[in-house]
């Protein structure tokens, strides 16, 4: 098996076992064991569970920032800006599995995860600015800002509410949240 490979089969094991028992059930020994394959050999990539959790973290925010980027290169319109930006939130909501939410429970309180979370904001915070800014054109910079301010602080009080919503109702909550975002940004002056 490739290190590639493996490496993904450690991060999936973990998330399996953390869906199933809980953050204590994420153990080197334990995964090593599950994907038959000796300790050292989880040991070459990850030394703690924090790592593979932050890992698991990088990847799917790895993923959500590669889609957007390819809608990005496309943008030439405000329409097109506004666009991508509600793409953002379909995107990750249609990304999202049953149990995601166990997962998204860890990220907000282990300290490596709260690093990385701090990571994302700040390249959050710039992709909201661009995309405001080029899609709901004319504001002037301290409205662009506290906007995307806004939208960032909004942005994770709405993953935390989706998450922990039953999948049928998941488009219904989006749908409210990006008309939601919308009013908010069709104000040139205000928020």
């Amino acid at each position: 098996m490739s290190s590639k490979k493996l490496r993904k089969k450690i991060i999936d094991q973990a998330i399996k076992d953390l869906v199933k028992g809980g953050l204590r059930s994420i153990t080197m020994p334990v995964i090593a064991k599950e994907l038959e394959v000796e300790e050292s050999e989880v040991f070459e990539f990850f030394s703690s569970r924090e790592e593979v959790l932050v890992a698991q973290q990088e990847r799917l925010w790895k993923k959500q920032f590669s889609r957007i980027n390819k809608l990005l290169k496309k943008a030439k319109t405000p329409a097109d800006f506004k666009e991508v930006f509600e793409s953002f939130f379909d995107i990750l909501v249609d990304s999202l599995k049953e149990n995601d939410r166990i997962q998204f429970e860890v990220f907000s309180f282990v300290p490596a995860c709260l690093v990385y979370r701090a990571k994302v904001k700040v390249r959050l915070k710039k992709l909201f600015m661009r995309l405001i800014k080029r899609g709901w054109p004319g504001k002037t910079p301290e409205v662009l800002d506290r906007q995307a301010d806004l939208v960032l602080l909004t942005f994770y009080g709405f993953v935390d509410y989706v998450v922990h919503s039953p999948p049928t109702e998941r488009k219904k909550i989006l749908r409210d949240y990006k008309n939601m975002i919308n009013l908010h940004l069709q104000d040139r002056l205000f928020f």
